[in-house]
């Protein structure tokens, strides 16, 4: 069965299991057009809130890393290209993915989607926050781009 968590946009956190009416089917799947979430006695849909996968993969810490965390990627041995990675994980082409940017040697920012299975190969990482908790972090990581 997937793992997954839930933002709930209004009330502005993380549902929680007692807050969980999602429909599963016997096979593990889940329908996603008719989850609700019920808070208070007040029903929460599909437009009030984001769904996050968990990628099945755990930081150094041994916390899940899921759809919309914030990470920082550090390098397991010193022939890695690039320093330290921090980005925001994503689903995108198929796959979880890390969304970082960096710069080139002229100092020029590019934005770079690496494949979440590529960086545990080469990085260890660290959850630092998600983009609903954190928007400051958020902002800093989307600034950032490593200095030439």
């Amino acid at each position: 069965m997937r793992k997954f968590r839930v933002w709930n946009k209004k009330l502005r956190r993380f549902m929680t299991d007692e807050d969980s009416q999602v429909i599963l089917y016997p096979d593990g799947n889940i329908d996603f057009a008719q989850y609700r979430f019920f808070v208070d006695g007040l029903e929460y849909g599909e437009d009030d809130t984001e769904m996050n996968f968990w990628t099945g993969l755990k930081d150094r810490n041994g916390k899940e890393i899921y759809e919309g965390d914030i990470v920082k990627a550090f390098p397991k041995m010193e022939n890695v290209p690039q320093r330290e990675l921090v980005g925001i994980v994503e689903w995108q082409n198929g796959g979880f993915n890390l969304i970082h940017t960096y710069r080139n040697g002229k100092g020029k920012k590019h934005k770079a989607i690496s494949p979440m299975q590529w960086i545990v190969e080469w990085y260890e990482i660290e959850v630092m926050g998600n983009v609903y908790e954190n928007p400051m972090l958020l902002r800093k990581v989307m600034n950032m781009g490593g200095r030439s």
